[in-house]
């Protein structure tokens, strides 16, 4: 199981990336994946019962993951592939990765351990978010996690 922590020290500010990534993040796509349950309604968390919400959120990311890799993240992991093989300008190279946001360090986990759990080829390549209380990984070990390609991190 991976994951990282950071501490945000004083003063604080923007972080302002070089030109180049500011034009490859300007062609950046978000989008809005609603995922339904095997009855086609819509899987909602919010508003949900605390003691349900660990199940829809394991429920929403193996329906992400489809049959191994088969779902929307897989998808976006090989169009973003395709897009850094086929970039002359460079905008795209080595940014095969994925970010899902969530909005706890527990949502993080379950979201993670479920991907993990059903994306076998992928297990070693998700990571999550903890709280700075327990042993984690640096922010050195991070800095390591942006150059694996096809990774898929999860943050509040």
């Amino acid at each position: 199981m991976r994951f990282a922590c950071f501490h945000v020290g004083n003063p604080q500010g923007v972080l302002m990336p070089e030109q180049g990534a500011r034009e490859a993040i300007a062609q950046s796509h978000f989008k809005f994946l609603p995922q339904f349950n095997q009855k086609t309604q819509p899987l909602r968390i919010s508003g949900s019962p605390e003691p349900q919400k660990m199940s829809l959120f394991q429920e929403i990311a193996r329906s992400l993951v489809g049959s191994n890799g088969t779902g929307h993240l897989g998808q976006e992991l090989r169009e973003l592939k395709h897009l850094g093989e086929n970039d002359l300008d460079n905008h795209w190279r080595d940014r095969d990765r994925l970010l899902l946001l969530v909005n706890s360090y527990d949502q993080a986990g379950w979201a993670a351990n479920e991907i993990r759990s059903c994306w076998s080829s992928m297990q070693d390549l998700v990571y999550h978010l903890v709280p700075d209380n327990i042993e984690t990984d640096t922010e050195n070990d991070f800095d390591e996690l942006a150059s694996i390609p096809n990774s898929i991190s999860l943050s509040l």
